[in-house]
């Protein structure tokens, strides 16, 4: 697109002018190459800058005075075309464009009770504790009221270190694999085309995309609204890909999410905000029914009060793109006492959503199931999510609260879980059957102890660390943590 306009604007000038128009646009491409290919040295982002642009400016009066330079351009005009449809169909990106153009292959049984499944983001199971290994009511009213009426695995990890593979474990029941991405394409078999030909379905996630067009029509949106997104997304990946680090800071995160990183950098989206039909939609219904909300908190970037209120500092340094904290703890303590707050926020979204399914009554008939897909991690000079021996007690562990239907009184069941066991979990109590092979176990009912820790990194590297050794390191983080915060 970017050649086609540059065109389009010389073909609007006349003679001499789009000689020398077309002379600095070639001068300022060969520019951005040499900035790209540069972008790496050790040197101030702006001395790189100026020697692009002088090689740029270089490279310009060769295609003027040379006819082989003009010659060699004019070949390779119909290249950008090539590229272009390469990287829409024969690539990793084609999974994104062309996902859900499929029909859905819905199991399509009946489930016995309606299911109410929320995924909270980024949450490690630390984060809401409190010096017993509570729930922190004070801080955390909500989350421990459905403590005080559900089942709470308190010993629940997830399997992957990111989002991108840790909702789909949670909506498969299986491991993730290196090459997968959260699409309908890569996840064929999962919650939704399970229960999707009897019941009806009401998702809200704008992170993931497992749910086929076919069984929630709108979701992703249109085609056009899928390639302006990916033109957005593509547009902020290559600005941190040409500029020197020095000089991205204006430049919105890639490291917040997977897509929608203009959305995410404008403040404008409320994360633990739904839309009206979804609310509209949480009451008892004579059809079987699923529910699935994905909240993208407290996952930063952190800038909500418990009381909803957004706030706007400036910021101590924080993680680069190697998603490495910073080396000055203070600075990391202070992010850490953000997602505390924002946590608060969490939990008071938690709190209206319950209690609208309370007061429509779809509380204690539906079985109600809250959990995170992964933790983070604060300490300086370490990776805040990627899995790393350093920071594996802080991402594994994270908040698992099963309320069956009808269940009235909460316990506390200490033996290991996984977010691979909530799938075959709502299909037990809801008495469905799963027609493909999962790697969790249901929770309900009798099962054997895991003994260790599986967590999978996004290239396929996995840990396998035994439970009781993770568990130890948990407890001296959460005293960490207490220190700190009270």
């Amino acid at each position: 697109l970017p050649p086609a306009l540059l065109a389009g604007l010389e073909a609007l000038l006349s003679q001499p002018a789009r000689t020398v128009v077309h002379t600095g646009l070639i001068g300022g491409l060969v520019g951005l190459f040499v900035l790209q290919a540069i972008r790496d040295a050790s040197w101030p982002g702006w001395v790189l800058v100026v020697l692009a642009g002088l090689l740029g400016a270089a490279a310009a009066l060769v295609y003027v005075r040379v006819q082989g330079a003009r010659v060699v351009l004019t070949v390779l005009g119909p290249a950008p075309l090539l590229f272009l449809a390469l990287f829409l169909l024969d690539s990793d990106a084609s999974r994104l464009t062309l996902s859900g153009t499929d029909t859905a292959l819905a199991a399509g049984q009946r489930a016995k009770a309606p299911v109410v499944l929320v995924a909270f983001d980024e949450l490690p199971l630390n984060s809401l504790l409190n010096a017993d290994g509570r729930v922190d009511k004070a801080r955390f009213p909500n989350f421990a009221r459905l403590a005080a009426g559900s089942t709470w695995y308190a010993n629940a990890s997830t399997v992957a270190e990111g989002t991108t593979h840790a909702v789909p474990a949670i909506l498969t029941g299986r491991y993730p694999k290196a090459d997968e991405l959260p699409v309908y394409a890569n996840h064929r078999q999962n919650l939704f085309t399970l229960l999707g030909g009897a019941a009806d379905l009401h998702v809200a996630d704008d992170e993931t995309h497992l749910c086929p067009p076919k069984l929630c029509p709108g979701l992703e949106g249109s085609f056009g609204g899928r390639m302006r997104g990916l033109a957005e997304d593509t547009g902020v990946v290559y600005l941190h890909q040409l500029l020197p680090d020095d000089l991205t800071d204006g430049i919105p995160s890639i490291a917040n999410g997977w897509d929608n990183f203009l959305r995410d950098a404008s403040g404008h989206s409320d994360p633990g905000a739904v839309e009206p039909e979804f609310a509209e939609s949480l009451h008892p219904s004579a059809r079987p029914a699923l529910w699935y909300v994905h909240f993208m908190l407290p996952h930063s970037p952190w800038s909500y009060l418990p009381s909803g209120q957004r706030y706007s500092i400036r910021q101590a340094p924080g993680w680069g793109s190697d998603e490495v904290w910073t080396d000055n703890q203070a600075a990391v303590d202070q992010y850490w006492q953000r997602h505390l707050l924002q946590l608060g926020y969490a939990d008071r979204v938690l709190g209206k959503l319950v209690a609208r399914l309370r007061a429509s009554g779809l509380y204690d008939r539906a079985l109600v199931i809250v959990t995170a897909d992964h933790g983070i991690s604060f300490r300086a000079g370490e990776k805040r999510r990627p899995l790393s021996r350093s920071n594996l007690q802080d991402i594994a562990w994270v908040p698992l609260f099963v309320k069956l239907p009808h269940q009235r009184r909460g316990r506390v069941v200490r033996a290991p879980a996984r977010t691979v066991d909530i799938l075959p979990t709502i299909a037990v109590a809801t008495d469905v059957t799963i027609p493909w092979h999962v790697d969790g176990r249901s929770l309900v009912g009798s099962r054997p102890t895991e003994q260790n820790v599986v967590l999978i990194k996004d290239g396929g590297k996995r840990f396998v660390v035994p439970v009781h050794e993770l568990e130890a390191k948990r407890e001296q983080a959460l005293r960490r943590q207490l220190r700190l915060f009270g």
